[in-house]
């Protein structure tokens, strides 16, 4: 009878550097990334990241730059998006709003 313990050893690892270039990238995309437990599943997060347009700048870097556009940092809400709901639009506060229209 095979040992359980061994039947996931033959799959290499995610890499400590694949870790944190996936953070890294995650970091300048400003999403997040599902933790790969194997190299491949690491390749395929890496892959995904990297097809994603990001400023190449961090949030962090992003909010602290004057010279920054509002729109690559600022929240959706903050930027007035026709999605967005009008304060007369809700009644209430808290779990009691409800829809006024």
């Amino acid at each position: 009878m095979p040992n359980p313990t061994t039947a996931h050893s033959a799959t290499p690892k995610a890499t400590l550097k694949q870790i944190n270039y996936l953070k890294a990238l995650a970091n300048r995309t400003g999403t997040s990334f599902t933790y790969p437990h194997t190299r491949s599943e690491a390749s395929a997060e890496i892959q995904r990241l990297r097809n994603i347009n990001g400023t190449g700048r961090t949030f962090a870097e992003l909010a602290t730059d004057p010279n920054a556009p509002a729109a690559a940092w600022d929240p959706p809400a903050a930027r007035g998006l026709a999605s967005d709901f009008q304060d007369f639009e809700l009644d209430g506060y808290g779990s009691d709003c409800r829809w006024s229209q």
